[in-house]
């Protein structure tokens, strides 16, 4: 009797299963899911091969002047870095019009940092001459399209992106 209930159960699922509507039913909604992943990922493709970056593409507007080293001393900020960092001091100074964004540039103290925001060490000093009094040759940076940061100074015979001093030392 059991065996006779248990055999008739499978055969009616069997019927229900293979039927055409079910059948249908369960390939429609394959079909729905599939279109709706279709719908979300095909947009999300077509932004990714656009070339949008944040900040960018940038302009600026480039005012030649004179940076001139004022001082030169140990920071004890306690950054701990490979290298015992030097706070440099320097001013700038053109003969040409400064553009109203860059305000009272030339009236002011500037920190030097390296391209990352740190602060030199005294062989990057070394390397490249940088020494109370010294002179070199500054370029002002206005930004005239973008987002991008809008006042850069940037020394053209330093470079500032020179890091030797990281891998030449082992960090503290």
């Amino acid at each position: 009797m059991i065996i006779q209930m248990w055999k008739e159960k499978v055969e009616s699922l069997a019927q229900k299963w293979d039927s055409p509507s079910r059948f249908f039913r369960y390939g429609l909604y394959s079909f729905c899911c599939l279109m709706l992943s279709f719908l979300v990922i095909c947009p999300c493709l077509s932004y990714a091969q656009e070339d949008n970056f944040i900040g960018g593409p940038c302009s600026y507007l480039v005012t030649n002047g004179i940076g001139t080293i004022q001082s030169i001393t140990e920071d004890t900020s306690g950054a701990n870095l490979p290298y015992t960092a030097q706070k440099v001091l320097f001013t700038f100074a053109t003969h040409a019009n400064i553009p109203t964004l860059a305000g009272n540039i030339q009236n002011e103290k500037h920190l030097f940092t390296l391209t990352n925001g740190m602060l030199p060490g005294p062989q990057f000093l070394t390397r490249y001459n940088i020494q109370p009094g010294a002179t070199f040759p500054v370029q002002l940076k206005t930004i005239t399209h973008g987002t991008c940061t809008p006042v850069i100074l940037e020394f053209s015979t330093i470079n500032q992106s020179d890091y030797f001093e990281f891998s030449s030392q082992q960090i503290r």
